[in-house]
């Protein structure tokens, strides 16, 4: 979930069904449901928001502590990504600083290349997933697809300049 704007269509997916009522809080990425056990099922409701795009799981009042289990392992992943990610940029972001100050280009363009690739395609892939994800499930307007398709297309267009600059003579 990444803005308030899917917090109310996972809210919709669940009070589709039947007897069912939602209150899906974007800054926790948690809903509480109220449902009929006999009418619908949490198995039911899991694939409703699913089927939105999104991802879901149950967690009944005596897991709580399996599911806080869980987000810190899931915190530690994306903490060690993002670490990884930003000591891959910081030679890039400090060549940018220099070239403000008038040096010229200190990394070559093939390990910049290197660099920011991993950084687009390996730390950037939950922008291609939930674009794919949008894309099969048909909700283009949510624009998900349309963040992956710019973020690919600055890359594209970085990797273009480069090779370009690389082959004039103006570097």
């Amino acid at each position: 979930m990444s803005s308030e704007r899917c917090a109310e269509r996972i809210q919709a997916a669940l009070e589709a069904l039947p007897d069912v009522h939602a209150t899906v809080l974007f800054a926790s990425s948690r809903a509480s449901v109220r449902y009929r056990p006999g009418v619908v099922s949490p198995e039911q409701m899991v694939r409703a928001v699913e089927l939105g795009g999104f991802q879901a799981h149950a967690v009944e009042g005596g897991q709580r502590g399996e599911e806080r289990a869980r987000r810190e392992r899931a915190w530690q992943r994306e903490r060690r990504e993002f670490l990884i990610a930003a000591v891959l940029t910081v030679p890039l972001m400090a060549e940018m600083v220099g070239m403000f100050f008038g040096s010229g280009h200190l990394l070559p363009g093939w390990l910049q290349a290197l660099l920011a690739t991993p950084v687009q395609f390996w730390s950037g892939r939950h922008f291609y997933r939930c674009a794919w994800s949008c894309i099969t499930q048909r909700h283009l307007q949510h624009g998900r697809a349309g963040h992956a398709r710019d973020q690919r297309g600055l890359f594209v267009q970085s990797v273009h300049v480069a090779d370009h600059a690389a082959r004039s003579s103006l570097f």
